[in-house]
């Protein structure tokens, strides 16, 4: 059942994360204040969008809808065959999901997920017994040192000996180099800058850092931090769009379905939307693919333009977008099934009365 909860926060998440949107940027870093002025200059002029700085957008959903399925997927077949006793089995889905999660931003609940695996690996290496256990338990302790509470999320006896972990190494300094308007986070959790410097002390093991800059996208890079290292970590961002407004270049690597990026380029602003550019008359900028993106009216303004972009009505209504998403139909599985085994559950613990010789 816990399963299918995390299933359906997801679906949440996701309708409003991968929903038809439009990103503004600039073509080079900016500030987020600048971003945010962008985003609602143009959320004045054409209300049928839904504008959004690339940084909000960036922060709210992380990891790209196909990553998340990919993630969520061998996450719960490494379950799967942790409950039916495939130890060995379940123990190289979580090391193959944990290599993944190195890759991705470690933010926005997926560190919840990092955490959890860690910890399976380390009961999984104490049940198999392959002498590994003690190591892992310390990894996993070292990434989130905060006592875990009781839940269901992980068993009474993981969670004592969680928090009964003594750590008698000396702690190391990670220390990360990034712009000033970077927004960083270790192991999930944020790092307020000091001096112009990004650093947090930690325990000895192995460490996420995910950096943010307004008008990039997320960096993430995973280190060994040994026991009294100082460690430095250099972030060199790069916009998501480079060039100029004859040649623009998007640098990042990619977008959600169906969202849109509208770039300025200082003296224009240009669409960017399935792997093409368009300019406010609607044209493709690609000569060789010279052709209109609509069929426009005579007297097209650039309001219009994006408008014909945009979905339709019936397409920005949340009932119809949250319909038309796979993760609908996810979220609406998982209820049914969830009721489904309540009412047999609650079915089943129903006290059945027999009549005695004294019921009249």
């Amino acid at each position: 059942m816990r399963r299918w909860i995390a299933l359906l926060v997801s679906f949440f998440i996701c309708v409003n994360a991968f929903g038809k949107e439009i990103w503004v940027t600039y073509s080079q870093l900016s500030s987020q204040e600048k971003l945010q002025a962008l985003a609602e200059e143009h959320r004045e002029q054409m209300k049928e969008g839904d504008f959004i700085s690339s940084f909000d957008a960036l922060m709210s959903h992380p990891v790209g809808e196909g990553t998340l399925n990919v993630l969520l997927k061998i996450e719960d077949e490494a379950q799967e065959d942790e409950l039916d006793g495939h130890f060995a089995r379940s123990l190289t889905l979580y090391q193959q999901l944990k290599n993944k999660l190195e890759s991705v931003p470690n933010v926005s609940g997926v560190e919840r997920i990092t955490l959890s695996t860690l910890i399976h690996l380390a009961e999984l290496h104490d049940l198999l017994n392959d002498g590994e256990g003690m190591v892992s338990w310390k990894l996993a302790h070292a990434f989130s040192p905060q006592k875990l509470s009781t839940g269901p999320d992980f068993s009474p006896k993981a969670v004592e000996k969680f928090n009964s972990l003594k750590v008698g190494r000396a702690k190391g300094v990670l220390e990360i180099i990034a712009p000033p308007e970077s927004v960083v986070f270790i192991d999930g959790q944020k790092v307020k800058p000091y001096n112009e410097h990004f650093q947090k002390k930690l325990e000895p093991g192995h460490h996420h850092a995910d950096v943010l800059v307004p008008g990039s996208e997320w960096m993430s890079k995973s280190v060994m931090l040994q026991s009294s290292e100082t460690r430095e970590v250099v972030f060199r961002p790069e916009p998501l769009v480079e060039g100029t407004c004859d040649d623009p270049h998007f640098t990042g690597s990619g977008l959600p379905s169906k969202t849109k990026l509208l770039v300025n380029f200082g003296s224009c602003e240009r669409i960017y939307f399935e792997k093409a550019w368009f300019n406010f008359e609607g044209q493709r900028l690609d000569s060789r693919l010279d052709s209109p993106l609509e069929s426009l009216p005579p007297k097209a303004t650039p309001t219009s333009i994006m408008n014909e972009m945009l979905p339709t009505a019936e397409d920005t209504h949340w009932w119809t977008r949250a319909t038309r998403s796979t993760w609908f139909w996810v979220g609406v599985s998982a209820v049914a099934l969830g009721t489904t085994a309540l009412i047999i559950q609650n079915q089943n613990q129903q006290t059945v009365v027999v009549p005695s010789n004294n019921v009249r």
